[in-house]
């Protein structure tokens, strides 16, 4: 099969996919295989610094707290 035969197969199959989350992953995958990951490290950088400020104003908790939360949630 040549590759522009596999292209359109994939196109004809992307067409039918309608789950946002692969649809997004595809995206994802596009991205970064062309070289376009900047948007994704802007958003992590941003991911960040928020994270940080939080930690800064106090806005933490402890991570045996958080996990004995998540313990008693899901019972595990």
């Amino acid at each position: 099969m040549n590759i522009s035969l596999e292209k359109e197969e994939i196109i004809q199959r992307f067409r039918q996919v309608y789950d946002e989350n692969l649809i997004r992953a595809i995206k994802n995958l596009l991205d970064f295989a062309q070289g376009k990951p900047a948007a994704q490290q802007t958003a992590l950088d941003q991911s960040i610094q928020r994270g940080l400020r939080q930690a800064e104003e106090g806005a933490v908790r402890p991570h045996e707290q958080v996990m004995g939360e998540f313990r008693k949630r899901y019972e595990v």
